[in-house]
């Protein structure tokens, strides 16, 4: 299947900006159990938009679904047996995978786009709040790997990383 013909190929960037925005609306919805697992598979929606929207190429495309299936099998494993240290190898993952896609957002839309259009708008949108998701991985693995390395924060203002460590 030619990727560049296909519909997914037109509004990529666009379809990834709409996963983005479910994933970051939805979250303080959710609590519990079942809204941890709804986060996950929010967050799966996303990885897989993400890896649409990068995947022109082969090579591309298997660099992006190593690294998802990778933080998949990570995410699994924490929510089957709730290991500690796969925690930090979540957080490792994804700054790894959305660094990568950050990259190759970026350079599609300042390579391919010889004039402005609404992907490419949605494109630059995505990366803002791909870079955000971004920080949160970076604070959160510093958080975990690190505990309290936050100082003068207030008890009840302490940030729920809730999708990131399955609390």
């Amino acid at each position: 299947m030619d990727l560049t013909k296909s519909i997914f190929a037109r509004y990529r960037h666009a379809q990834l900006l709409v996963a983005l925005m479910l994933l970051l609306i939805a979250d303080p919805f959710l609590s519990g159990y079942l809204g941890m697992m709804l986060l996950d598979v929010f967050l799966l929606i996303t990885l897989l938009s993400a890896i649409v929207a990068c995947a022109n190429t082969r090579r591309r495309l298997v660099i992006g679904m190593s690294l998802a299936t990778v933080m998949l099998a990570a995410m699994l494993l924490r929510a089957a047996r709730g290991v500690e240290t796969a925690n930090i190898a979540v957080s490792l993952l994804a700054i790894c995978f959305f660094g990568y896609v950050i990259a190759l957002v970026l350079g599609s839309v300042f390579r391919d786009s010889r004039s402005v259009s609404l992907d490419t708008i949605c494109g630059g949108l995505a990366v803002y709040l791909l870079l955000g998701i971004l920080w949160a991985f970076m604070f959160a693995l510093l958080e975990g790997s690190a505990p309290n390395s936050f100082s003068g924060v207030e008890q009840g203002a302490v940030i729920n990383y809730k999708w990131f460590y399955g609390f």
